[in-house]
């Protein structure tokens, strides 16, 4: 059937295109014709057309080949500003096919939205702006509300199929065209000039914003800016921004014209934005680990002149409680949304960080001291800072050498591959992969590795052993048979190790016996990769001068 359908419609096409050949008085003789043609078909969702054209290729922005999206980009590059613009119909494409035969380009398209759902973008998109309550803004306030709008109510879509402001405002995850569509609709229902560029970022096809403020432009990118995760805090890094200080953003030819940036010219300096800073000790905090039990003292530091006042907000109170003053007081381990906001100055852009409560005070007594100082030296990973007696797992095992590797010699790039069935939504898969891969910890068959199983203390010992001879290139040797009463409980693969961690007193026994098989602690763990730490210092690569 669809096999059909294509046939047909080429067989229609090829009708357009003989009747397109034969009408040669009504042929566009400019480019401002041609291009004004198309347009009307794009707003029309026309399917198959014909445009016949007598001038020179060259002057629609073609070489030798015929390419449908440089006629796009050259589209939205002669379309004046407004909120009509051909920007919106040009980027409502999902493909396109053109041909060129003697002076006659034949069309055959397909579109991202149907009229229907363009005109449910187009009810939605002022109901937008009315919840933003922006009647007596400037236009710099109606620029950041619109924009961080646009950053925090939807997602990045990682299947990369929904591309329209329509599929972000019925799904809530659209693509970069997507954010930008939307976020050129609702400046424009704001009364804001704003235009869409497509180019190239972060070494992929992108599309981005400018916007006009104060008689300039300035570049705008809520993809790059938007939140990975509901609810989580925006970035302001490509908001406002000259054209020196937007990294790694390069304009498709079409939209890079002497013409195009005469009209649109961007501001030689990125805007000064006004936005409330954290800091504590003089210093800018971006994200914040606090100690239950250890409070933390924030200062809200305002745009020069405001005098409002500042609302501290906890996402969850149960993870952190927060005092006026900027007090932070940890409950639980956990993750906390923490917000500074002037509520009385729309405009200024609030302080959003993610703050990680941690738990040293669930170690035993006689751990806590060791406990803490691996916490302090940043070797303990925020997600293992809780439950510290609670057994372990083998992810969790993963996870405490890959972070201590991490942190006292580095890792090297590698391409991993994954041998093991039973990692799907394992949120440490990458630590498991990279220790699997250097030979610090193995499944338990050729295609499973138990993530969630717990680590007895003869594998533990096993871990150690192979970590000291991956950090230091020499693993420890045992002089004998582990000298303990229950050895011949020791599974073959493991004695060795066990012996050998145990003179170097690493990891011991107590009372003559090992416990091969009970299971360790979270915080026993942390003891024995401290003694590491403390007897098997690892040397730095010299870095080069300067």
């Amino acid at each position: 059937m669809k096999q059909t359908k294509t046939i047909l419609r080429r067989l229609l096409l090829a009708v357009l295109l003989l009747s397109a050949l034969t009408a040669a008085a009504l042929a566009a003789d400019s480019p401002d014709g041609f291009f004004a043609e198309l347009e009307e078909h794009l707003r029309a969702q026309d399917k198959l057309f014909t445009i016949s054209y007598n001038g020179d290729r060259a002057d629609l922005g073609l070489d030798e080949r015929v390419s449908f999206g440089a006629l796009q980009r050259t589209l939205m590059a002669r379309s004046p500003d407004g909120p009509d613009s051909a920007d919106y119909y040009a980027l409502n494409v999902n493909k396109a096919a053109v041909t060129y035969t003697d002076g006659v380009y034949a069309f055959d398209m397909e579109y991202l939205c149907t009229p229907e759902q363009l005109a449910e973008v187009d009810r939605q998109v002022p109901e937008i702006i009315e919840s933003l309550a922006l009647d007596g803004m400037d236009d710099e306030a109606k620029v950041k509300l619109i924009y961080e709008y646009v950053c925090t109510h939807f997602i990045y879509d990682g299947t990369e199929t929904k591309f329209s402001a329509y599929d972000g405002l019925t799904t809530g995850s659209m693509v970069c065209q997507g954010y930008a569509l939307l976020l050129s609709k609702l400046m424009w229902e704001a009364g804001i000039p704003c235009r869409i560029i497509a180019g190239r970022s972060q070494e992929q096809t992108h599309a981005w914003n400018t916007v006009k403020l104060d008689g300039q432009w300035y570049n705008l990118d809520a993809t790059w800016d938007g939140v990975d995760e509901l609810n989580k805090p925006m970035k302001w890094t490509y908001f406002l921004k000259s054209e020196a200080d937007f990294t790694d953003h390069v304009r498709f030819a079409e939209l890079d014209t002497e013409e195009y940036r005469a009209a649109h010219p961007v501001a030689a300096e990125s805007w000064v934005l006004r936005r409330v800073v954290l800091q504590s000790g003089g210093q800018e905090v971006v994200n914040l680990v606090v100690r239950r039990g250890v409070p933390v003292r924030l200062d809200a530091v305002l745009p020069e002149g405001e005098s409002a006042g500042v609302v501290w907000t906890s996402g969850d109170p149960e993870v952190l409680q927060v005092g006026e003053g900027g007090v932070l007081d940890g409950q639980k381990l956990g993750e906390s949304i923490l917000t500074a906001e002037v509520p009385d100055l729309r405009g200024v852009i609030a302080a959003k960080i993610s703050v990680y409560v941690v738990d040293l005070t669930s170690a035993s007594p006689w751990a806590q001291e060791t406990v803490t100082g691996y916490y302090l030296n940043q070797l303990l990973p925020y997600e293992l800072c809780g439950d510290l007696q609670r057994e372990l797992t083998r992810a969790e095992l993963a996870k405490l050498c890959y972070h201590y590797i991490f942190k006292v010699r580095g890792w090297e790039t590698a391409t991993l591959k994954n041998p093991f069935r039973d990692l799907e939504d394992e949120p440490f898969i990458i630590q498991i992969l990279r220790c699997n891969d250097v030979g610090i910890m193995n499944g338990v068959s050729s295609n499973e590795f138990l993530p969630q199983g717990t680590v007895t203390r003869e594998q533990a010992a096993t871990v150690l052993s192979r970590l000291i001879g991956y950090l230091t290139g020499e693993t420890p040797q045992a002089s004998g048979d582990p000298a303990y009463v229950d050895a011949d409980e020791l599974s073959v693969w493991a004695r060795d190790s066990v012996a050998a961690i145990s003179e170097t007193g690493i990891f011991r026994g107590a009372d003559g016996q090992f416990r091969p098989k009970d299971s360790i602690t979270r915080q026993e763990m942390i003891l024995t990769l401290d003694r590491v730490f403390q007897n098997y210092p690892v040397e730095q690569p010299e870095q080069p001068a300067a």
